[in-house]
């Protein structure tokens, strides 16, 4: 289920090594299987262990491919619609000796993250070529072409940038020292280049284009999923395992930074405790979500609307106040439990007859507790 490496560790070589495990596993099992994972799992060392996984991956941006890709369908503009802020293209080839499809997804908030930071990769080009463009307009030159192709060759090396105007200015120079007497010749003529820039439009806006897609990559049929379902799948890695997982292990709500382990041996303790925990709060999350769903009820979220997805976590503090107490009455122990509202009643019996019997709920009781009752 778990496993940490160090953190120089070497990520290819990492999911090769988890691929010829997996590989492993999946003999052993009867269902279809299919490998979801992030760009470092594509690589054309790694492709002989591909061609035995079913697998969906972001294809690695430095595949010269993947650019073709890119631009091949912006070129086209002949998009699938998947909902209101994505589209995709669909294109068939072989690579790395496997038969793949690839998605050419269109993002509207990866084209948002994209201008942001294509807007500060714009001026600090500008930024940097005008003080190498200053420094150039004081070095002297033996003749004006030499001076007018060295800002040329300076300019060409803009991505998001053209040149504009660009002058020459002669100064005379006398060879030797002191004032030269009147009448002599100027024995030398420098020539002094000044180049200005303008931002190239149409360079940031297919930049743009560029950056606001990403490719995945697939070797399962069609007729198992579709581009929808392949997309899906890809995105519900980043919910579940990124956002949910990771952050459940850093959250600083759980206190695990504030132990201190000196030992590898036991951080993977830790970890593995921490996995395990992670394991029964996805199950819990899942099963009342399910059972929401079933009922075809809600819970108020953090702003008081209902809900159908909590999370477990917003759970846990709805379930706060709730004391179980025993009172000794001639020495009697009599148990019972304190703190119950509809709410956490409702949450209880939404968990099932074993954490019902947990509760001392009873099972007889009409599942009455409808969205009036938040």
């Amino acid at each position: 289920m778990m496993k940490s490496w160090d953190g120089n560790a070497p990520d290819n070589k990492i999911f090769t090594e988890r691929s010829t495990m997996l590989i492993e596993h999946f003999k052993q099992t009867s269902t279809p299987r299919y490998l979801i994972a992030d760009s470092k799992l594509y690589s054309e060392g790694n492709a002989q262990n591909l061609k035995q996984l079913g697998f969906i991956t972001r294809i690695p941006g430095t595949i010269k491919e993947e650019q073709r890709s890119i631009t091949a369908a912006i070129a086209r503009n002949e998009w699938c619609k998947l909902n209101g802020e994505n589209r995709y293209s669909v294109r068939h080839l072989e690579h790395y000796g496997i038969l793949q499809r690839w998605l050419v997804v269109f993002s509207d908030k990866a084209r948002q993250r994209a201008s942001e930071t294509l807007n500060k990769a714009v001026k600090k080009e500008r930024d940097k070529i005008e003080s190498q463009l200053w420094h150039l307009s004081n070095k002297p030159f033996d003749c004006p072409h030499d001076a007018q192709q060295a800002a040329a060759d300076l300019i060409k090396k803009c991505h998001y940038h053209v040149g504009s105007e660009q002058s020459i200015t002669e100064k005379y120079r006398h060879i030797g020292s002191g004032r030269p007497k009147k009448g002599v010749e100027p024995s030398q003529i420098e020539y002094f280049v000044h180049a200005d820039i303008v931002e190239d439009a149409n360079a940031v806006a297919a930049r743009l284009d560029e950056k606001s897609c990403y490719v995945l990559g697939t070797n399962i049929s069609e007729s198992v999923l579709d581009p929808v379902e392949i997309i899906n799948a890809y995105k519900q890695q980043n919910t579940s395992i990124e956002n949910m997982g990771f952050r459940f292990l850093k959250d600083p709500l759980f206190f695990v930074s504030s132990f201190f382990l000196k030992k590898p041996s036991r951080i993977m303790g830790l970890l593995m405790v921490m996995t395990l925990a992670l394991l029964v709060y996805s199950i819990a999350q899942r099963r009342i979500r399910h059972a929401l769903i079933a009922h075809n009820e809600n819970l108020p979220n953090q702003i008081n609307q209902p809900t159908k997805t909590p999370t477990m976590r917003w759970i846990f503090q709805l379930m706060e106040g709730i004391h179980f107490v025993t009172l000794n009455i001639n020495g009697i122990a009599q148990k019972t439990i304190q703190g119950w509202t509809d709410i956490k009643q409702k949450i209880i019996r939404l968990m099932g007859k074993p954490i019902m019997q947990l509760y001392g709920l009873d099972d007889n009781v009409n599942f009455q507790l409808g969205g009036s009752s938040m």
